[in-house]
């Protein structure tokens, strides 16, 4: 038997092209946790939890609140795959918890519904990076409120492309 939620909450889809080795632009969101967290001021923690292997690792994020709503917090399975020789893809699967991994006090755990990016060599030092959001914050925010940070969220991946495209 097959079951399906219905969402209220956007679907974001944000694509562009980074002058950058594919790679290199996936590896930079594979691996470098400290370089995203620098570039997105939203983001209180954002940490490699455990490597299981070359292609999984755990991560766990959380923002900072914001005005009168609590920060949020995501415990996530991070997968990569190369799926041909142009086009490789970083899929994140909620995990409930993990041993090395506890919730921080005052954080609402979130639910990544759809998480994944897909990166396509154009050329060897261009990247076209479509990235798939889908992401209920939980707890009691409006869902007007969640799918009008849309352009939060854009403004996001632009701080990551100067860095990016200097790797």
């Amino acid at each position: 038997m097959l079951n399906s939620t219905n969402y209220s909450l956007k679907l974001v889809k944000i694509y562009g092209t980074i002058n950058q080795n594919a790679d290199k632009a996936r590896k930079y969101y594979q691996e470098n946790f400290e370089s995203q967290k620098k570039a997105r001021p939203q983001i209180d923690i954002l940490q490699l939890v455990e490597t299981i292997d070359n292609d999984n690792c755990i991560v766990y994020y959380k923002n900072k609140s914001m005005f009168l709503v609590s920060a949020r917090d995501l415990l996530y399975q991070q997968h990569q795959e190369q799926l041909n020789e142009k086009l490789s893809v970083i899929v994140c699967a909620d995990i409930d918890n993990h041993p090395k991994a506890h919730a921080v006090k005052g954080s609402i755990r979130a639910k990544a519904i759809i998480s994944v990016q897909f990166f396509e060599k154009l050329s060897d030092n261009t990247t076209k990076m479509e990235t798939y959001l889908l992401v209920d914050p939980k707890g009691s925010i409006p869902d007007s409120f969640v799918n009008s940070t849309v352009k939060e969220q854009l403004e996001e991946y632009e701080r990551d492309i100067p860095i990016i495209s200097q790797l």
